[in-house]
């Protein structure tokens, strides 16, 4: 009895077409976030370069949602299952080098982690440092907040929603998210 599977396997996705895909879209991102930390808020540059890093972003998570849809002819769900399997690891290293530098893990989804250090506000050049390295990823500090508020599930009130969240970070400026 012989098993096969579309597209070559884990292998093959990890050696194809896919990660070249990604990485394109990815580092082409990643430009564009650090150009927006250099221009004016008020800019019609800085909107249109917030427009490409949210459309990039969209992009990646389409590409990510087809390696694993059944209506993908070229979907490969091993592809799928990989790349879950490596972001867990990736987020379970970051909870332990947080956890482990002194700081308290507050939220952890698959692009952004918060944290609080009681002892100090103002320096998380250490852990970005740490992430970096260790995780081989790109790791930034989008914002110092002065609080922050995990808006509760409708539906269930102890229950806190994925990316619903608002704050005043210590410049005063307001992010919301959600």
């Amino acid at each position: 009895m012989s098993y096969e599977t579309v597209g070559g396997g884990v292998e093959a996705a990890n050696k194809g077409l896919l990660p070249t895909v990604v990485e394109r879209y990815l580092k082409r991102r990643i430009y564009f976030k650090k150009l927006l930390k250099e221009l004016p808020l008020d800019s019609t540059e800085y909107v249109w370069c917030e427009q490409r890093v949210n459309s990039l972003k969209n992009i990646l998570v389409c590409l990510y949602g087809s390696t694993g849809s059944i209506w993908n002819r070229y979907g490969n769900v091993l592809a799928f299952e990989e790349i879950n399997r490596l972001s867990r690891e990736v987020l379970i290293k970051t909870k332990d080098i947080v956890q482990s530098l002194g700081y308290d893990l507050i939220y952890a989804d698959t692009d952004s982690v918060f944290i609080r250090r009681t002892d100090s506000a103002t320096d998380y050049d250490e852990v970005v440092d740490t992430l970096s390295k260790e995780t081989g990823l790109s790791i930034s500090v989008d914002y110092h907040y002065k609080f922050l508020v995990l808006l509760p599930l409708e539906a269930d009130e102890k229950i806190e929603v994925l990316k619903h969240y608002f704050g005043i970070t210590f410049d005063g400026e307001l992010v919301v998210r959600g």
